[in-house]
């Protein structure tokens, strides 16, 4: 039907579609053609010009097992601008060693440059945990 937006229900132009910020693709699915959303375009960041979706990264760090939740951050970098940074939860013990090691299938840009464990302050009771305040504590913990 539209979108509520102000107190008023506003039709979808199908062909303009609707500005949500959102980064998604059409894939084909038997005879559907479905909607999948892969991240969110404000989430991007460049690192040596290339386009970076932290969504990307933090899907294959999860797909490793006993890794519990993921957020990947762009920390300044001055030779490539920006370089991700990865802040993971693990069920097991630890070790940035395995993840770089399941990190190295990755292109070269997309791979976390470091590897810090999911902070105390941000583990009870988040429904989302909050991009900009990782990325800050993230730049403040790797430059102490």
């Amino acid at each position: 039907m539209g979108y509520w937006q102000a107190g008023s229900l506003h039709p979808l132009d199908a062909e303009q579609g609707l500005a949500s910020r959102d980064l998604g693709r059409w894939e084909a699915q038997q005879t559907l053609s479905v909607l999948r959303l892969v991240g969110r375009l404000d989430n991007q960041f460049i690192c040596g010009g290339e386009n970076v979706q932290p969504e990307a990264i933090e899907a294959h760090l999860q797909s490793l097992k006993g890794v519990t939740q993921a957020m990947v951050v762009p920390i300044r970098d001055s030779e490539f601008g920006h370089r991700p940074l990865a802040i993971v939860q693990c069920a097991s013990p630890f070790s940035p060693r395995v993840l770089a090691e399941h990190c190295a299938s990755l292109a070269p840009y997309q791979r976390p440059v470091h590897y810090l464990c999911w902070p105390e302050t941000q583990q009870d009771g988040l429904i989302k945990p909050s991009r900009h305040a990782l990325t800050l504590w993230a730049q403040a913990d790797i430059n102490r």
